[in-house]
C-alpha cells in the first residue's frame, strides 16, 4: 500500500469506423494524470487542475469521485481519498475524455491500496465513471485507456474483451472542430442513431469489421483503413452533427489517408496515414475547416501499446 501515488491514462479513439461500442484504441497523447492520497477520514475530495480544468466539475460531480468511490467499495476500504486530476484530454471532443479520467483514477486508487482488485474489477470500477458521464457503461474508451492497445469487446453481460497490440508505423491525424455542443453530448450523439436497420445494412456493417480486424491483426494499415471507411450506420447519422465532416473526410482521403471517420461520438475527425503523408493529410483537413471559418485543434499522434501507468 502506498499512501500517495500518481498515474495517468491516455485518450482513445472509439469505434474505429464500423466497431460501434465494441472497438477502441489507445493513443500516445494526450493523457489525463491523477494524484491520489489515502487519508483516514472516510471522505473523497476531488480538485481539478490542468489545461481543461475549467471545463469539468470538481467534487462529487467529477467522474473521478464516482470511480474512486467504486474502487473503495469493491476493496472494502474504510478510509478516504484526496484526488487531484490534471485534465489534459479535452472534454466533449470524442477522444474518450471521461474514460481517461476514469481509467487513471481506477488504476491509481487500486495501486495505492496495494492492488486488491483484479484487472477486470478495476475496469468495471472505471466503467462507473462512464455510466455517470454518458449514461451507459460502454467500455470502448475506458478499456483501451486502462489496458492500452486495441480492445475488442465481444460481450457486455458479462463483460468480455480481447486486447491486442496496435499496428505500428501508423500516424493518427485528429482534427477537432471547436463547436459548441449541448450538455450530455455523448447522449445526444447516441440519440441520433437509427433505432432499426435493415438486414442488408447490417450485413454491410459487419462486412466493414472484416478488413478492420484483419488489418489490425496483420499490421496492414491499408486494410485497416479500408475497414475504418466502412461505417454505414453510425457515421452517416453523426456526420450531420459535425460541420463539413464529409468535405474534411474527402480531403483527408485525397491527400493519402488510409481511412477517415468520426472519433467516438465526435466532433473529432480522425484519419490514419503513413508517416510520410500525415502532415499532408493534416494540412488538407485544416484547409477545409479554415475555408469554412471553423476553428479547430489539430493533433498528429500514434496508437499506443501502453494504457494506464504509474507516473513519477
Amino acid at each position: 500500500m502506498r499512501s500517495e501515488l500518481a498515474a495517468s491514462a491516455p485518450a482513445t479513439i472509439a469505434n474505429l469506423g464500423p466497431g460501434f461500442d465494441v472497438v477502441g484504441a489507445a493513443l500516445e497523447e494526450p493523457r489525463d494524470r491523477v494524484e491520489v492520497k489515502l487519508v483516514a477520514e472516510p471522505s473523497i475530495v476531488v480538485r481539478v487542475e490542468g489545461t481543461y480544468a475549467s471545463e469539468v466539475p470538481s467534487g462529487e460531480g467529477n467522474v473521478c469521485y464516482v470511480v474512486a468511490q467504486e474502487v473503495l467499495k469493491r476493496a472494502e476500504h474504510r478510509g478516504g481519498l484526496r484526488i487531484t486530476l490534471f485534465k489534459e484530454v479535452p472534454p466533449a471532443s470524442g477522444l474518450g475524455s471521461s474514460g481517461a479520467s476514469s481509467a487513471a483514477t481506477a488504476f491509481a486508487v487500486n495501486k495505492a491500496l496495494g492492488e486488491p482488485l483484479t484487472s477486470m474489477e478495476t475496469l468495471l470500477s472505471a466503467l462507473e465513471g462512464e455510466r455517470y458521464a454518458a449514461g451507459a457503461p460502454h467500455a470502448d474508451n475506458a478499456a483501451p485507456s486502462l489496458l492500452g492497445g486495441v480492445v475488442f469487446i465481444y460481450s457486455y453481460n458479462p463483460l468480455k474483451l480481447l486486447r491486442v497490440d496496435p499496428p505500428q508505423g501508423i500516424h493518427v491525424v485528429i482534427a477537432t472542430p471547436l463547436i459548441r455542443w449541448a450538455e450530455k453530448k455523448t447522449y445526444l450523439a447516441r440519440q441520433v442513431l437509427p433505432k432499426r436497420i435493415s438486414l442488408k445494412k447490417m450485413v454491410k456493417q459487419l462486412g466493414g469489421l472484416v478488413p478492420l480486424v484483419a488489418g489490425i491483426a496483420r499490421g496492414d494499415p491499408k486494410l485497416m483503413g479500408e475497414g475504418v471507411n466502412m461505417d454505414f450506420v453510425v457515421e452517416p447519422a453523426r456526420a450531420k452533427l459535425i460541420p463539413r465532416f464529409k468535405e474534411t473526410k474527402k480531403a483527408a482521403l485525397k491527400a493519402g489517408a488510409y481511412g477517415c471517420s468520426i472519433s467516438g461520438a465526435g466532433p473529432s475527425i480522425f484519419a490514419l496515414a503513413s508517416p510520410q503523408t500525415s502532415s499532408s493529410v493534416a494540412k488538407a483537413m485544416a484547409n477545409v475547416l479554415e475555408s469554412f471559418s471553423i476553428d479547430y485543434r489539430m493533433l498528429i499522434t500514434k496508437f499506443s501499446r501502453e494504457g494506464a501507468r504509474i507516473e513519477g
